[in-house]
């Protein structure tokens, strides 16, 4: 498993390498199976040239789950470091049949799992214990982060249907659960729809970070100028400029100077984004 990941980390440093101030690289980091020869090779890869951050499974058993102290050296390292920790959908969850439905069922789970290490990290205090710790659900949508927020927050503020569980709720944090959001935790909504727009304040602004998911059929490519222009074109602009690329500049170690040459080659005007639509793409 790690020599695996050192051979992917040495491949996407190559790759990295040809663009560096356009791409960071996500280095592969199997702190399952070995959480300090992983940490070892997070040093390396970050060392080599891949500062975008890590990839951890979204799913861990039969190892322990992600707020268990054993992970600690791997949280450290990358507070110290300015590496984002990633969730990425995808997995698929066991026990689920190849039986009639397999494909829909899963799709309509996949977010779940995607999205487990988030309240698992969180509740379990690793925010509190690494403050500073970077930590971003990628392409995992983000339609199902108000109700979330809303509901933790209700258990950490207590009342009558939390009552039994005495201060479970309220000491398993030092803040209420919604305001690590767009300070710790961070959502990549690839191709984010409507009704993630529409959510952006009940989600957090400061924590939504669009992305195109290229290549992927799904993906905006090669349409995405127009995509933008359907989504976003009656959002205020300074919210539009942080979900497009402000919030990006302030979660990877961007270099901004170093990309405005390209943002003034290929990026779109406030007049592209939010002029009328004349062209009808899917929200």
């Amino acid at each position: 498993m790690l020599a695996g990941a050192r051979a992917h980390n040495r491949w996407l440093t190559e790759l990295c390498s040809t663009s560096p101030e356009r791409r960071g690289g996500i280095a592969s980091a199997p702190i399952l199976h070995d959480v300090d020869g992983a940490v070892a090779e997070i040093v390396r890869a970050h060392e080599s040239g891949l500062w975008g951050g890590i990839m951890i499974p979204s799913q861990w058993s039969p190892a322990p789950s992600y707020n268990d102290p054993r992970y600690d050296p791997v949280w450290a390292t990358c507070e110290e470091r300015n590496l984002v920790v990633h969730i990425h959908s995808g997995s698929q969850p066991l026990g689920l049949s190849m039986g009639p439905g397999m494909l829909p069922i899963n799709m309509s789970e996949q977010w779940f799992w995607a999205a487990r290490p988030l309240w698992v990290m969180l509740l379990g205090g690793v925010f509190d214990r690494f403050p500073s710790l970077k930590f971003a659900v990628t392409e995992d949508g983000a339609w199902w982060v108000p109700d979330l927020i809303d509901r933790m927050n209700r258990k950490y503020d207590g009342g009558h249907n939390t009552r039994k569980f005495g201060d479970a709720f309220s000491s398993a944090t030092k803040h209420r659960p919604g305001d690590y959001f767009g300070r710790n935790i961070f959502l990549g909504t690839s191709t984010p729809d409507s009704i993630e727009i529409e959510r952006r304040h009940s989600i957090g602004v400061d924590c939504m970070m669009w992305g195109n998911d290229f290549p992927h059929s799904e993906g905006t490519w090669p349409h995405t100028r127009e995509w933008i222009n359907n989504n976003f074109h009656d959002v205020p602009e300074e919210e539009t400029r942080r979900i497009l690329g402000l919030n990006a500049l302030r979660v990877y170690p961007f270099d901004a100077e170093k990309l405005a040459p390209i943002v003034e080659r290929i990026g779109m005007t406030p007049e592209d984004v939010h002029g009328t639509p004349t062209v009808a793409t899917p929200r």
